[in-house]
């Protein structure tokens, strides 16, 4: 393929530039070409012009795909767009777990006394923009570590299918783990009850993850384990990481 060939939005697919000297990694994909993050004073996604929107029919097919993954029905990978737009928007997915946002700002207002929680949801800007910026973090963090795995594992070409299927999912799980929590919230649940509640969706969630990671990477069932495990230590070394910096502050 030639330059003249490559849609202008998808410039960042072009190889990179000799003597450019920013490190690169890149990861084949079957459909979606070579997609490269390049790191310079930090990581950096190139999206060019790439739409981000998402349309209403494209949540509506990927909830109902990913539902299908729930119930581990592996058809459910039809419904996702595994192009390179597909895989950017499903980043965008964030969105729509904004509820289970909100409900994780709420409960750590509330662990911080009530001194502060009288001051209402967004009345400490500080807690607010540090809980925004984990959640962030945190919801592009596994897919960057996933880039190491599979590109170690051989497995580059599935990356796209996985993380498009990931990133949709964690819709269903970020909304489903903020019940329990909501109800805590508006007391309307003992600390006991929620606890035993996320548990309990948490050992579903888990498994639900673990199908998707075993199917999608085509990958023996104790791999697919570790890969539900690096999720969980990612999620949680990134979280502590930044409260950490962040009360340093």
């Amino acid at each position: 393929m030639n330059k003249e060939q490559i849609p202008r939005n998808a410039a960042f697919l072009l190889p990179p530039q000799p003597n450019s000297g920013i490190p690169e990694f890149g990861i084949k994909n079957a459909e979606v070409g070579t997609i490269r993050l390049r790191m310079l004073g930090g990581i950096t996604f190139l999206f060019g012009e790439l739409p981000m929107l998402l349309s209403a029919d494209e949540i509506l097919r990927s909830l109902k795909g990913s539902l299908r993954l729930l119930q581990r029905q592996a058809d459910g990978f039809r419904a996702f767009d595994t192009s390179v737009e597909g895989v950017w928007r499903s980043f965008s997915a964030i969105i729509l777990t904004t509820p289970a946002f909100l409900v994780i700002l709420a409960d750590q207002r509330l662990q911080l006394g009530a001194d502060r929680a009288v001051a209402g949801l967004f009345g400490d800007p500080g807690l607010v923009i540090r809980e925004t910026i984990i959640y962030i973090v945190s919801w592009i963090a596994f897919p960057l570590v996933m880039i190491g795995f599979v590109n170690l594992m051989g497995l580059g070409k599935r990356y796209a299918s996985y993380i498009v299927a990931y990133n949709w999912s964690g819709v269903i799980v970020s909304l489903t783990l903020s019940l329990p929590t909501t109800l805590r919230v508006l007391g309307l649940a003992q600390v006991e009850h929620a606890a035993f509640f996320t548990a309990m969706l948490t050992v579903v969630l888990l498994q639900y993850r673990w199908f998707l990671a075993r199917t999608a990477l085509g990958i023996t069932e104790g791999l697919a384990i570790a890969v539900v495990a690096l999720d969980i230590a990612t999620d949680i070394g990134v979280a502590s990481l930044m409260r950490t910096l962040a009360s340093g502050i």
